[in-house]
């Protein structure tokens, strides 16, 4: 299945909830995540230092907000990242994502 360009460039991840516990660390790394296109959802990476963590997220379940922060929610769980340069040369990627999950909901249209 081609899909075209299906991974985001990387972000700086501003936080995340207690369960992404692989991601936590004592020291003052800077946390990097980024997002793959799949047919019926995303994987979302995470990475600190040599840990690297995928979090499945499906279409049905999958939340963005775009305020002062851009963040993912699904499944009770969020990450938020930094709004800077990595953010702007993401938005093209989001779009194209936001767009897929439109699509995905749109087979469910009733008649």
């Amino acid at each position: 299945l081609k899909m075209g360009r299906i991974g985001s460039r990387r972000m700086i991840i501003k936080s995340f909830s207690s369960g992404f516990w692989p991601l936590k660390n004592n020291l003052q790394d800077i946390l990097y995540g980024n997002n793959e296109l799949r047919p019926d959802g995303i994987i979302l990476y995470g990475t600190n230092g040599g840990k690297r963590m995928g979090w499945v997220i499906p279409y049905r379940e999958l939340i963005i907000f775009d305020s002062d922060d851009f963040s993912v929610h699904a499944q009770g769980l969020v990450i938020k990242f930094k709004k800077n340069r990595n953010y702007s040369e993401n938005k093209t990627f989001i779009r194209i994502m936001m767009q897929k999950r439109l699509e995905y909901f749109g087979q469910f249209e009733m008649p």
